[in-house]
């Protein structure tokens, strides 16, 4: 006996599936992604099987706080996974004995997955690799593969491939506004199995790629890098760089009338020191505003499966040079007015690793609806008084940077706040500089877009080829 729909009603708003068919899951999204992963791996060449047997180990991590002191061993964390790579430039530690540490250990080819994230994130894994001691947090979970048919490069090539993410889509679920996966998800993923010899092609073309990606990128931030020392050269700041090896920057002197509103830390005195070497009278950032600083949205954004509007920008959607991903994931059906975006807000991050962030909202290029979370401030600035692209330049420099280091207090992580980001200084020459400052970084810029949309571009091209090659299709994809 079969059961079908009305006519007059709609597919996308009713779930209907055969209970000979169900797998223990209830969920729509569940079946609908599985079904487009089924119909793309059809034809595959090799035999799709469940990930499990081919397990050793499946880990979470330690829930234990790490501290940014280095005493004790190297943690890894969600920020330290990203772009397929590992990034340590931002590493936290936690004091263990040896028994402590031993069950968490990592090492060589252990696969760790992000198990919970925005949507995009989760999912994203990459074979340890790294020389040295290393443990890792909860929010990770270790995959140690069996010495047997699958090699470590290779599994996370095929996740990272548009077959893994269909999957990964499917199983992982939104609580609380956040996604997660977790290990008995990670046991059921389906992966074909090709030959060793396949395999070895896959992972050294994953490789391949990974490396032609990032050196195109790092040619980007060079080219961005640009943007700093014109800025500085232009407003004629004197960075002031002590060897942190010497006997001077040991030690610290000041006198008292370089004190600021009670602050005696070296590194405000110093950023007070680089803000006088400026040719042009600074200004507190308050006497632009054209409106008061606004927090963002305390609620989350819905990831839906159609990009409607508002959108809603997390930090994670701004990259390191203020641009915003191409791809805006995170809708939200209504959204009160006052967090609409307009264009010429200035989005900064106000806690965590990437407190200080900075993103200015266009609307040409971004025409959609924009909305923003609760760890972002909006400053609105009055254009009459200062160019709202001019203060955009100003946050991507080394000027800007030494003071949200000098400012930033650490309670738990570190913050700055409405009131302080009011009290920034900022330099302010005459409007023709300020237009020539943002006219020769919005130059440099378009460069480094144009290099960067490369690299993405190139990447997704040898992603779909090495897919192919997954399903045994070598040869399909132009």
């Amino acid at each position: 006996m079969s059961f079908a729909l009305s006519k007059n009603i709609s597919p996308t708003k009713v779930f209907l599936v055969c209970s000979s068919k169900l797998e223990q899951r209830w969920d729509p999204n569940y079946y609908r992604w599985m079904k487009v992963f089924r119909a793309r791996v059809k034809n595959s060449q090799y035999p799709i099987e469940r990930l499990k047997p081919s397990l050793a180990l499946v880990q979470y991590g330690i829930s234990e706080r790490a501290t940014g002191e280095p005493v004790g061993v190297p943690m890894l964390r969600m920020i330290n996974l990203q772009s397929d790579t590992w990034h340590i430039s931002d590493m936290k530690y936690i004091a263990m004995s040896d028994d402590e540490k031993k069950p968490y250990l990592l090492r060589q080819n252990d696969i760790l997955f992000n198990r919970t994230n925005s949507k995009e994130l989760v999912g994203k894994c990459c074979v340890f690799n790294l020389p040295g001691e290393y443990v890792f947090a909860s929010y990770l979970i270790r995959v140690r593969l069996k010495q047997s048919e699958l090699l470590p490069d290779y599994v996370t090539a095929y996740l990272a491939s548009s077959l893994g993410r269909i999957q990964i889509d499917a199983v992982s679920r939104q609580i609380a506004g956040m996604t997660n996966i977790n290990a008995e998800e990670i046991r059921d993923l389906l992966i074909p199995v090709p030959s060793r010899a396949v395999q070895e092609r896959v992972a050294a073309s994953w490789q391949e790629a990974i490396v032609r990606r990032d050196e195109m990128l790092a040619s980007a931030r060079s080219l961005l890098r640009r943007v700093d020392n014109m800025v500085l050269e232009e407003l004629g700041i004197n960075l002031t760089v002590t060897s942190p090896i010497s006997i001077k920057a040991r030690i610290f002197t000041t006198s008292l009338r370089e004190v600021s509103g009670g602050r005696l830390d070296p590194e405000m005195v110093l950023f007070l020191r680089t803000e006088r070497s400026c040719k042009y009278p600074t200004r507190r950032l308050a006497e632009f505003f054209s409106e008061p600083p606004q927090y963002g949205a305390g609620e989350r954004g819905l990831d839906r499966e159609t990009r409607q509007e508002p959108r809603y920008i997390r930090i994670t959607d701004i990259d390191e040079f203020g641009r915003l991903s191409r791809d805006v994931g995170a809708t939200a059906t209504t959204v009160e007015k006052r967090y609409i975006l307009r264009d010429g807000d200035l989005l900064v991050a106000r806690s965590g690793n990437t407190v200080g962030k900075a993103y200015l909202h266009n609307a040409e290029l971004q025409p959609y609806v924009c909305f923003y979370a609760g760890y972002l401030i909006r400053l609105r600035f009055d254009p009459a008084r200062i160019e709202p692209e001019f203060v955009f330049a100003i946050t991507q420099s080394s000027y800007y940077k030494t003071w949200v280091s000098a400012v930033q207090r650490s309670a738990g992580q570190p913050n700055i706040n409405a009131e302080e980001y009011s009290g920034f200084q900022i330099p302010v020459p005459p409007k023709t500089v300020q237009r020539a400052i943002v006219t020769k970084m919005q130059s440099v810029r378009a460069e480094a877009e144009e290099l960067q949309q490369r690299a993405f571009a190139e990447f997704e091209k040898a992603k779909k080829a090495i897919e192919a090659l997954i399903l045994g299709q070598e040869g399909s994809v132009a």
